[in-house]
């Protein structure tokens, strides 16, 4: 079986999406506890910081923290999307 390729749509989905995230926990992060523990996990070392996101996630699900966020939290383990994200948190007050 041929493997499908993505569309031109589907690409420009999957090269929006760190950008779409960021913007997610960037607007999560109002609430000060949740901007706190974004900007130290984007603060880690990147093998720190995946080793660090499944337990963030679970701590995240067994608190009833928004699903959305929980979803986007994954992406704080890449390394072009954590310093962004770091930039962004740090550009605002």
């Amino acid at each position: 079986m041929k493997p499908r390729l993505r569309t031109e749509r589907q690409n420009r989905i999957w090269a929006d999406a760190p950008g779409d995230t960021i913007a997610r926990l960037v607007a999560a992060a109002d609430d000060p506890a949740f901007r706190a523990r974004l900007l130290f996990v984007v603060g880690l070392p990147a093998s720190h910081r995946s080793s660090l996101i499944p337990g963030a996630i679970q701590e995240m699900r067994l608190k009833g923290e928004d699903a959305a966020d929980r979803l986007a939290f994954p992406t704080l383990a890449d390394e072009t999307t954590a310093p962004r994200l770091r930039s962004e948190l740090e550009g605002r007050p």
